[in-house]
């Protein structure tokens, strides 16, 4: 190296800190990024792909109350973004190298880099997991770490295993915590001989851990820590385990929940064969006989607690296996909705268990207004984590949730609002008056920033008896038979509070449009990039209006406006959006079907049913958004303290799975405890 210096090359794998308490707020996407590689892969592909994988925990019981929010541009996740399509495979399994020898496909980056990070955006929860501390490079404190391609026929994995081990128990400072941790694993006894990951040596010692850190801890955090471990999953074979009705609904199969771990878990890990006196003598019948704490039907319904558990994902910061594409590390997830039993269970008292909730069919109206409702964030993803949600609804910018007002009560509760000034902007004041300047637009443009956008009388008319034809920024036109004067005569757009127009704001479209036939329908739309070639058009929706000249509403409905939110400006200079309204005629004789369904596009004007249509579009300015993490500080769940009040759209509907605090962040509902009561025909067969 220059000036005569020297460096050494440290061979050891180099870890971060990542606890539960302090997780990495990239969540690991620096390295991931940096190290990612880009070429013809394995599978012929030419993209950019994982080399060292995200290290973002996957949310679990365990370290969900201590995730934070983070809006670093490189934070990343590490379950895979939803692809409905599948367009690429999902890391399959092929033992053994490349993959024309066998071995994993290699994964793309972009499955774990959501569009949401970054301050100017929703954010992304990060995760991290119990003691995941970074090793002392000034102490010998490693160990080698598997590599069955390089390094497998030297190191004896197994005995390193054994030696960490035992050199931990005998050296640690807490040897009180070490011994109880030694008892406690001969009553949760697990093995790796029916484990895959039987080699690495951090895997297998968190099964130790999980009791050592348990020992101030109670004997149900025990259970629960043993009962989410992949180890013991695997070995009482409970992991991946499906309730009755799945198999029944899909293939009319029927097939139990398996009883091993339920078996278990009754036996050896809590009340045991028989019934016993404090002092631990058995206790007897009129006959003198020891009585039984459970028999097989109390198996038999256990079994279907343990349904719905699978694996967490594969991720970085920790010793995995290469050919694995589940965690052998982190605890169990229960994320199989169709898999997990939702239906009564017995106790063994005679009752059910639960028979002290109410049934979801008795639970109050707007319940998630109540007092003890919860919330989970989910940053910028509006994919729940709980509910069911189809992968298809992700990218689909046009899937609408319940966003919230700033006057909301609940607002209040979520955001947590901060005192804030609005973004900087060389965005000049404007009037609201549009003007039609041919060189800026070839619709009525609305320049500099007002609290409304206002056509006047430049779109009236239709094709040829219009001021301006088209009046649209992209080559739509009108219908050319103007026989019938059916047209859209005016567009205005202002926001609901009466503030300026800025991204993320809920605004209402005001059309007056002239309507000759029953039946003719009114289609809105509107893109966040006005000056955009191609432009992306997003339906918002249709309404049938009153023959004559009318404001086109929503007549008879709590709420009769046409509104949508701007979509989100990170501009300074601010960003130049637009309104597509469209009046499409029942005039003609082939169009009568084609009203009834959402049309596929937004210009029918060359269709021969479309000679009667008119098209036009209102562009105009927006302020910069405000950014989430100026506005609002969010806490990663949340219990109401007390019974809220609805606002507005809140109080439409009855109940919630995904609401919009601020634009681009969300909160998921979780439901609140409640027995829900199936009707099906013969259930004694199916569930009994």
């Amino acid at each position: 190296m220059p000036n005569n210096k020297w460096a050494l090359h440290d061979f050891r794998t180099q870890f971060h800190q990542n606890t539960m308490e302090e997780p990495m707020m990239d969540g690991g996407g620096s390295a991931m990024k940096r190290a990612a590689r880009s070429g013809a892969n394995d599978d012929g592909v030419l993209r950019t792909d994982l080399v060292t994988r995200c290290s973002n925990v996957q949310r679990n019981i365990f370290n969900e109350p201590h995730c934070k929010i983070s809006y670093h541009p490189d934070a990343c996740v590490s379950v895979p973004l939803p692809d409905p399509s599948d367009s690429f495979r999902r890391s399959q399994y092929n033992p053994g190298g490349p993959l024309r020898k066998g071995g994993l496909v290699p994964d793309p980056v972009y499955k774990y880099t959501p569009p949401y990070a970054g301050e100017d955006y929703g954010g992304v929860v990060v995760c991290g997991s119990a003691n995941e501390v970074a090793p002392d490079p000034m102490e010998d404190d490693t160990f080698d770490v598997t590599n069955r391609k390089l390094h497998a026929p030297v190191i004896n994995y197994n005995a390193q295993k054994k030696g960490v081990w035992a050199e931990v128990i005998l050296s640690a400072e807490d040897q009180l915590c070490q011994k109880m941790g030694w008892a406690l694993s001969k009553i949760f006894a697990t093995s790796t001989g029916t484990n895959a990951d039987s080699s690495n040596s951090e895997t297998n010692i968190n099964v130790m851990d999980n009791f050592v850190t348990s020992c101030f801890s109670t004997y149900k955090d025990v259970v629960k820590k043993v009962s989410f471990n992949e180890e013991m999953g695997a070995q009482l074979t409970f992991l991946r385990n499906k309730a009755v009705h799945t198999d029944w609904h899909l293939r009319k199969k029927l097939a139990w929940p398996d009883e091993n771990y339920a078996r278990e878990n009754l036996q050896l890990h809590s009340i045991g064969l028989i019934k016993l006196h404090d002092d631990g003598t058995p206790i007897l019948d009129q006959f003198d006989r020891r009585i039984p704490n459970y028999n097989q039907k109390h198996i038999f319904t256990a079994a279907k607690i343990w349904t719905g558990f699978n694996p967490s994902y594969r991720r970085g910061n920790y010793e995995d296996l290469d050919w694995a594409t589940t965690s052998y590390l982190d605890p169990l997830q229960i994320s199989s909705i169709s898999a997990r039993d939702w239906f009564p269970k017995i106790d063994f008292e005679s009752g059910y268990i639960g028979d002290t909730y109410p049934l979801c069919a008795d639970l109050p109206r707007k319940h998630f207004l109540k007092k003890n409702a919860k919330y989970r964030l989910l940053g910028g993803s509006h994919q729940p984590l709980w509910h069911w949600q189809s992968d298809s609804t992700y990218y689909d910018q046009e899937f609408e949730h319940l966003t919230l007002t700033s006057n909301s009560s609940l607002y209040e509760k979520l955001c947590n609002p901060k005192s804030t000034q609005p973004p900087a902007t060389s965005l000049a004041a404007g009037t609201g008056s549009a003007e039609y300047n041919a060189a800026l637009s070839s619709a009525p443009l609305c320049q500099g920033s007002e609290s409304f956008c206002d056509s006047n009388s430049l779109l009236e008319g239709r094709g040829v008896n219009e001021a301006n034809p088209h009046n649209t920024i992209d080559d739509c036109t009108d219908g050319t038979d103007t026989t019938y004067d059916e047209s859209v005569k005016k567009i205005v757009v202002s926001t609901m509070t009466g503030d300026d127009l800025r991204g993320g704001e809920l605004v209402k479209i005001e059309a007056t449009v002239i309507s000759n036939r029953i039946g003719d329908v009114v289609d809105f739309y509107y893109t966040d990039d006005a000056t955009s070639d191609p432009h992306n058009w997003l339906f918002i929706t249709r309404v049938s209006p009153p023959v004559a000249e009318n404001i086109v509403s929503v007549p008879n409905t709590d709420f009769p406006e046409i509104t949508y939110t701007l979509p989100k400006c990170v501009s300074p200079e601010g960003c130049r959006q637009a309104v597509r309204v469209v009046l499409r005629s029942r005039r003609a004789q082939s169009r009568h079907s084609n009203l009834s369904t959402r049309p596929k596009s937004t210009c029918e004007s060359d269709k021969p049913y479309g000679i009667y249509d008119d098209a036009d579009d209102l562009v105009f300015d927006v302020l910069p958004s405000y950014r989430a993490k100026d506005l609002c500080e969010f806490q990663t769940l949340v219990t109401l303290d007390e019974n809220l009040l609805c606002d507005k759209r809140e109080c439409a509907v009855d109940t919630v799975r995904v609401v919009e605090v601020v634009p681009g962040v969300y909160y998921e509902y979780i439901h609140a405890p409640c027995v829900y009561l199936p009707f099906y025909n013969n259930p004694v067969k199916l569930f009994a």
